[in-house]
């Protein structure tokens, strides 16, 4: 049991607060909740300003009262050096102050430190611990944290055997973990299908226009867009009561033109034996007659049909039919 300079021994709260450290530390789930236990809580059991835990090869893992230490910033890099030059130095757990530390580092030691240190070196791959304070430190102090940092090294091995993966190979396991381990290996092996969503448009390669060859409203669409269609398919149809009501004036036109033309012929029959002015007037009035006849018998198909059969003919003329096979695009 620990002892007071190796005399009395030491009192209950202070073995409580050992034993409650710990059981800290081996609570501790993570490295970084490890080294703050160790640099921080500590001061439950021996009084100090500055503590700092280092690892095995000098480098800082945790520094009291500090959340993140700066590796780049003067003190850090003091104590850096300080610890290194104790390593070095094989240095075993001590008390000492700053005149006792490598002359190199006396100059520095009270710009960032107390005057006392109390020093208990790492272990092979394990934490090394270093604290200071304005008065010495005592053999008693010295021995509660020597056997405090054994404990603390104890878990930080534990926690770093949790992380590490060992694989075993025994004679009865070993057939049923390499059959595992080629079955995931197939897994990972095995193609994997992804898709990706991005914005596309369709183009037409061989592009055929249709348009139809009266103007008019179309009626609701006989196909859906982008449907694949065959050649000859009937696509839209035009609303046909405007080109209707168009034929019926043209009739209307040309009944009306007819009838002075026939009006013309008569007044011509009458005007012959008339003066010659008189002929030439009833002539320049026929030939424009004749231009009215002609412009409004003009319509498609009317003179060669008529008006009934012009009016069938719309539904050949008005639909818009597909010439080629393909796929629809609807350009509105």
């Amino acid at each position: 049991m620990p002892s007071v300079d190796g005399a009395s021994q030491a009192s209950a709260p202070e073995l409580q607060t050992f034993i409650q450290l710990e059981q800290r530390a081996r609570a501790a789930e993570t490295e970084a909740e490890l080294a703050f236990i160790f640099a921080n809580e500590t001061h439950a059991l021996i009084e100090f300003q500055t503590a700092v835990v280092f690892s095995d090869d000098g480098r800082i893992v945790c520094l009291s009262g500090v959340s993140a230490p700066d590796a780049r910033s003067t003190a850090s890099m003091f104590l850096t050096q300080l610890a290194k030059n104790l390593i070095a130095a094989q240095t075993p757990p001590s008390a000492f102050a700053a005149t006792a530390a490598p002359k190199v580092l006396q100059t520095d030691w009270s710009e960032y430190l107390a005057p006392y240190a109390l020093w208990i070196p790492p272990s092979p791959h394990g934490w090394g611990y270093l604290a200071t304070r304005e008065h010495p430190f005592s053999n008693h102090d010295r021995e509660f944290m020597t056997r405090l940092g054994g404990a603390f090294n104890h878990a930080l091995r534990a926690l770093a055997g949790a992380r590490r993966f060992r694989l075993r190979l025994t004679p009865k396991a070993s057939l049923t973990r390499i059959a595992v381990i080629v079955a995931l290996l197939g897994i990972m092996m095995a193609p994997v299908r992804l898709s990706v969503l991005a914005p596309a448009e369709i183009v037409a390669v061989n592009p055929t226009v249709v348009r139809s060859p009266l103007d008019g409203i179309v009626q609701p669409m006989q196909v859906a867009p982008n449907q694949t269609v065959q050649a000859g398919a009937v696509l839209a149809q035009l609303e046909t009561t405007t080109l209707v009501a168009k034929l019926e004036v043209a009739g209307k036109d040309l009944i009306a033109a007819e009838a002075e033309y026939r009006q013309a012929m008569q007044l011509i029959d009458s005007t012959i034996v008339r003066g010659a002015s008189t002929w030439r007037r009833r002539k320049r009035e026929l030939r424009e007659t004749v231009l009215a006849v002609r412009a409004a018998s003009s319509r498609p198909g009317f003179i060669r049909d008529g008006p009934e059969a012009f009016g069938r003919r719309l539904n050949t003329v008005c639909p818009a039919g597909l010439p080629v096979n393909g796929t629809l695009l609807i350009s509105y």
